[in-house]
């Protein structure tokens, strides 16, 4: 049955295994190396960026050399160093800040060529198939390294978002694992993938992705390969790896993904469906208060363990999962056993939703916290908005799966040196008022960052561009309804004299 939470320790929070206080020298260590790593920050994105551009090529050639030994290829695409006019470094620096042109146009207003030296199209093309898509993904994932995980406070919490979005292009090469036929929700067949990304909700920033095609997509499984990463990267701290929580939708609530959460001692507040409906719940619904519906706020505690034994699948609190379900940690001889928190907040005065809480403590993180942390996830959707819209990944420059994937990577670099500058947060806050006379607080538009990065990397010019970053700010009007009213201009005549 239900138990009080402040009697029973969740999971991951065993007083042996509490984070050490933090000394106040520490402390002082930290805000100085933050305020050393924060001085000439663009330069510091610039050179890194080039550094890895520069070391990307000899050890991509010596990976992919290994690869097609071990596969037994023939011949493997790897970046050359011979070409005058479309260098390894200009063609990846293109790519990243081509946008809804024609090729041909990219590289006219480009300003990495001059107009002496614009090559054709079908130079850059194959180029661009000499470049493995490693590469890109070898970039992206130094980029991240480089600028967030290396820079990352292990005793603060980290929040972490997770979802998929679709990629559609032309159909003119077949693929049949990327091809869709038309039917009734497809007027024209084209080809299509799924790119699954791992997102921080706190620096706005991709972290990682999963790129499947679109009749292989498995977003479950996509969660389950971050979980791991995320785990085996802070492997040796115990305190690192209770403070990443990861936020997901309904859509992602298994039994798979608490198991692992509870595996890893991570953090997970995942919405999930109603009791009463075919989700997750509905198996542990003998387990809930009995006046669960009456309640306007719950938070309970359950102890349940998963088992694919069929004798015990009918004793209390065991929950049995059959062979179609995944769970790597449960399986026919051995029982996993899981703590978990059911949380159940209000919306309106008609609807609530229920959550689902591993590993968090349920003295800082009440109800009304988890309401309110939750809605931190609504920041992916925005950052999907910025990739598709403002770094123009809605407008694709190749045709084959692989020309593809090297675009989505590239304007994933380009999304998170912007977001960089973009959502850079000031020392006391993330917004910042221009006079104390000012009626609002502004921040950055991300559209007019893309642009200025944009021309950063194309030019070889030192300066600083946080100064002109910040010269592109809105005022935040949280009050403001989601249509503004708009007003209609009045006619006016074409003359300056009275009509008689």
């Amino acid at each position: 049955m239900a138990q009080n939470y402040q009697k029973n320790t969740p999971r991951g929070l065993d007083k042996t295994k509490r984070a050490p206080k933090i000394g106040r020298l520490d402390m002082y260590f930290l805000v100085i190396k933050e305020a050393v790593l924060d001085m000439f920050r663009s330069d510091r994105i610039r050179d890194s960026l080039n550094q890895l551009l520069d070391t990307a090529q000899t050890e991509c050639e010596e990976m992919l050399a290994e690869k097609s030994k071990q596969d037994g290829a023939k011949r493997v695409y790897v970046p050359r160093k011979k070409s005058s006019i479309l260098p390894f470094k200009t063609v990846i620096l293109q790519l990243i800040i081509s946008q809804s042109k024609s090729l041909y146009g990219e590289m006219t207003s480009s300003l990495l060529f001059s107009h002496d030296h614009i090559p054709t199209v079908s130079a850059f093309v194959q180029r661009l198939k000499l470049i493995h898509e490693d590469v890109f993904y070898h970039l992206f994932t130094g980029f991240v390294e480089e600028n967030y995980w290396n820079h990352i406070n292990i005793y603060e919490d980290r929040f972490y978002g997770v979802d998929g979005t679709s990629k559609t292009y032309p159909g003119t090469i077949y693929e049949e694992s990327y091809h869709v036929s038309p039917g009734k929700e497809n007027a024209k067949e084209h080809n299509e993938m799924h790119g699954n990304a791992l997102y921080s909700l706190n620096e706005h920033m991709f972290l990682d992705i999963i790129i499947q095609p679109v009749h292989e997509k498995d977003e479950r499984d996509a969660l389950l390969t971050f979980m791991d990463r995320v785990a085996h990267r802070f492997e040796s701290s115990y305190e690192a790896r209770t403070h990443s929580i990861f936020v997901d939708d309904r859509g992602y609530e298994s039994w798979a993904v608490i198991a692992r959460a509870c595996k890893h001692d991570l953090g997970l507040i995942c919405r999930c469906k109603d009791p009463d409906s075919n989700g997750l719940l509905a198996g542990i619904r003998d387990l809930l208060p009995e006046n669960y519906k009456d309640l306007e706020w719950m938070d309970t505690t359950l102890d349940v363990t998963l088992t694919r034994s069929a004798k015990r699948k009918f004793l209390s609190n065991y929950v049995y999962l059959n062979t179609n379900q995944r769970c790597d940690e449960c399986t026919p001889d051995q029982d996993f056993a899981v703590t978990l928190r059911v949380v159940k907040v209000p919306l309106s005065k008609t609807t609530s939703e229920y959550m689902v809480v591993i590993n968090l403590n349920p003295r800082i993180y009440t109800a009304k916290v988890l309401k309110s942390k939750y809605f931190l996830r609504w920041g992916l959707e925005i950052g999907f908005m910025g990739l598709k819209e403002a770094c123009c990944l809605n407008s694709p420059h190749g045709l084959s799966s692989e020309s593809i994937r090297k675009e989505f990577i590239a304007k994933l670099i380009l999304y998170d040196i912007s977001a960089c500058f973009a959502y850079y947060k000031m020392p006391s806050e993330s917004t910042l008022k221009l006079t104390p006379k000012t009626k609002h607080e502004y921040e950055v538009t991300f559209s007019d960052t893309v642009a200025d990065v944009r021309r950063y990397l194309a030019v070889n010019e030192n300066y600083d561009l946080d100064e002109i970053v910040q010269k592109h700010r809105r005022p935040v009007r949280p009050d403001r309804p989601s249509k503004p009213r708009v007003k209609r201009a009045k006619l006016t005549p074409y003359t300056n004299h009275k009509s008689s």
